[in-house]
């Protein structure tokens, strides 16, 4: 069901950057914000999941790796938002559609205990790592 919030996100901020426009720009919007919060996101989630883990693995050394990490999580987060300068007019529009997105990816990700997942999969993924350039 909290799936669901993420379309009911992007129509609520297509119809508001639409306004007074004609008809196909409320569905051509739709599109590219359902494009733009599919990158957030998703880039997010994994950015933050496998950031945490490698922190909460590493403590400080770890730092280092959470932030190649999420490398990638930035430069798709700048594509989602070349994509909605496209779209909406107003800072409070950037603003509101970011958070939304961040807010429900968050609860998702608490939701599913992806943080714990991350932190198991991180440690197997160094572990098989350690095993195979020790040999």
């Amino acid at each position: 069901m909290i799936y669901l919030f993420t379309v009911i996100i992007d129509l609520g901020f297509s119809v508001w950057a639409s306004l007074g426009n004609p008809w196909h720009t409320y569905l051509i919007n739709f599109i590219l914000l359902f494009i733009a919060s599919s990158l957030i996101n998703t880039s997010y989630i994994q950015g933050l999941t496998r950031g945490v883990s490698y922190i909460s693995l590493y403590k400080l050394k770890g730092l280092l790796k959470a932030l190649k990490v999420n490398i990638l999580t930035i430069i798709l987060m700048l594509i989602a938002y070349t994509i909605t300068r496209f779209i909406f007019l107003i800072n409070l529009q950037y603003i509101l559609f970011f958070m939304a997105c961040i807010v429900l990816s968050t609860v998702v990700a608490i939701i599913n205990n992806q943080f714990r997942l991350a932190v198991e999969k991180t440690r197997k993924i160094e572990d098989l790592m350690k095993k195979t350039f020790t040999k």
